[in-house]
C-alpha cells in the first residue's frame, strides 16, 4: 500500500505571488512605459504567466494611462497660456487649421509651368522637354 505523502518543512517550488498595491502601480508604469511583458516580468522577479495572471488589467490598461496623462500634461500647458498647446489641442478637438486654401475662379487660359515636388507623376503630368506639362487632360 502506497504512503500518504505528509509535507514537512517548507513546501517545494517558489511562494504564492500576492499582488500588493505597490507591484500593481510597478506593473502598470513599466507597461505604460511600454517596457515589454517579459522584462516587466524579469524586473519584478515573477515568470510572464504570474505577471498575465495577477497584473492583466494594469497590463490592458496601461497604454490608456500614459495617453491620458500625456494629455492632461498638454491640457495644463494650454491652460497655463502655452500658444503651441493651445493650437495642437484646438486642431486635434476642434478642427482648427492654419492652413491657406486658395480657390480660383474663372478659367485657365494657358499653364506655362507646373512645379512638383518629389518623384515624377505618371497620368496628366508628363516631362516634355525638361519640363512638366499637362497632356490629355
Amino acid at each position: 500500500m502506497p504512503t500518504k505523502y505528509v509535507p514537512r518543512g517548507t513546501p517545494r517550488g517558489r511562494p504564492v505571488h500576492v499582488p500588493t498595491d505597490e507591484t500593481k502601480r510597478r506593473a502598470l508604469q513599466a507597461a505604460a512605459l511600454g517596457v515589454r511583458h517579459d522584462g516587466i516580468a524579469r524586473l519584478m522577479g515573477i515568470s510572464l504567466p504570474t505577471l498575465q495572471k495577477y497584473y492583466a488589467d494594469e497590463l490592458a490598461r496601461a497604454g490608456d494611462v500614459l495617453v491620458e496623462e500625456i494629455a492632461g500634461a498638454m491640457y495644463a500647458k494650454a491652460i497655463g497660456g502655452d500658444i503651441g498647446a493651445q493650437k495642437y489641442i484646438l486642431g486635434c478637438r476642434a478642427g482648427w487649421s492654419e492652413k491657406q486654401t486658395i480657390e480660383h475662379t474663372g478659367t485657365i487660359e494657358r499653364i506655362e509651368r507646373v512645379f512638383i515636388e518629389g518623384p515624377a507623376h505618371e497620368g496628366p503630368m508628363k516631362m516634355v522637354d525638361g519640363e512638366f506639362k499637362v497632356v490629355d487632360a
